[in-house]
């Protein structure tokens, strides 16, 4: 018997031959500059005990044992400098000047990679704005917050526009975390329909990347309307389909 879907034909998916054109060569460099993996950015900060006020979260450079192990089970190191072109950084700066640090944090796998522009890992500045540092994270629609302070943490915590999902993590002395959600309201639940719940430590960063992605997902929905959100595979797929249209030898 005949399997499913065999017979049908997608016209689209034809090779053809295309013309050669200046405008060609600027349709082909934009499809090499669009991944062809499923990319995300997420800030990280990290609120060390009796910390109340954004200045003092940002201007970390280092946390505590249980936060650096979050971290190292979170994703893996590498050096900016080193990273070749096909690792994305989210703008991180990778030329010898290091402005914003020597490292960096990222996890990726066949389908998706992810940066983590983790506060504690940047240089401060000069002045308590941290303004370098804000950039990268505040612009993040999605942030996780590792608090060790008693500090009742909101969305109103940090300033700026882009601040629509925050993963709120509490360490707990019995070997778990209390994991918060919190979200702007125009994007909808994520994850577990409660949004605070616990998880052992062991479980925690692959349960919080999950999450991350998942929230990203929702907030770039959230931001830019159904029908306006695509993926990097939609984006390529509609070029080569853009370029066959426009550049098809007839």
């Amino acid at each position: 018997g005949e399997e499913e879907g065999e017979g049908i034909k997608d016209s689209s998916m034809t090779p053809c031959e295309l013309k050669q054109s200046d405008a060609l060569d600027r349709a082909i460099r934009l499809l090499d500059n669009t991944p062809v993996t499923l990319t995300h950015k997420f800030g990280v900060i990290y609120i060390a005990h009796g910390q109340r006020t954004e200045a003092e979260f940002l201007s970390n450079t280092g946390g505590s044992a249980r936060y650096e192990a979050f971290l190292r089970g979170l994703g893996h190191y590498a050096s900016l400098v080193d990273c070749n072109d096909d690792v994305f950084t989210g703008g991180l700066d990778r030329s010898m000047q290091k402005r914003d640090g020597e490292i960096a944090l990222f996890w990726r796998n066949s389908l998706v990679q992810c940066v983590f522009f983790v506060g504690t890992l940047m240089p401060n500045e000069t002045g308590a704005e941290q303004v370098n540092k804000k950039r990268f994270i505040g612009n993040s629609h999605v942030k996780v917050v590792y608090s060790d302070s008693d500090y009742t943490f909101s969305l109103d915590s940090l300033s700026g526009q882009f601040n629509l999902v925050v993963i709120l993590l509490a360490p707990l002395a019995d070997g778990f975390f209390r994991v918060s959600i919190l979200r702007a309201p125009s994007v909808p639940p994520i994850g577990p329909s409660l949004d605070s719940f616990l998880v052992p430590e062991e479980s925690l960063p692959v349960v919080v990347r999950r999450l991350l992605i998942d929230a990203d997902i929702a907030a770039m929905i959230a931001s830019n309307g159904d029908e306006q959100y695509s993926s990097n595979w939609q984006e390529r797929l509609k070029q080569l389909r853009m370029m066959k249209q426009r550049h098809q030898l007839t």
